[in-house]
């Protein structure tokens, strides 16, 4: 098949940002392919790109939180979350906005026990 072509996830989805060049999904798709391998500026390049266009591409905003994490910013994680919770989905998006509301709430106590220790 044609997907044989590729050595791995990103190259596909590098192919397929570059055929839908406005193509949030795609954009999505590199992103996530490259946090897994923790390429995580060019991953925050990727995603920034997907939610511009398209802001309510719930697994983008996702990933952006836990690429914030990964970055060390509780704060901006935060954000990427309550935006993703606050989007209106379909049922099939149910279990990913779980995945954000558990981050953004371990995120908060996390952030409640450094300022009660401080």
């Amino acid at each position: 098949t044609n997907m044989m072509r590729f050595h791995d996830d990103v190259a596909l989805f590098t192919a397929a940002t570059e055929s839908a060049p406005f193509s949030a999904r795609a954009r999505q798709n590199l992103g996530s392919a490259l946090l897994r391998k923790e390429r995580v500026a060019e991953a925050a390049l990727a995603l920034g790109k997907a939610v511009e266009l398209d802001p309510t591409l719930l697994a983008a905003r996702v990933n952006l939180g836990l690429l914030e994490e990964i970055r060390g910013n509780p704060d901006a994680a935060r954000e990427q979350y309550r935006l993703a919770v606050d989007l209106p989905r379909v049922v099939a998006e149910q279990k990913l906005a779980a995945r954000a509301c558990e981050r953004l709430g371990s995120l908060l106590v996390r952030s409640a026990a450094a300022m009660a220790r401080s």
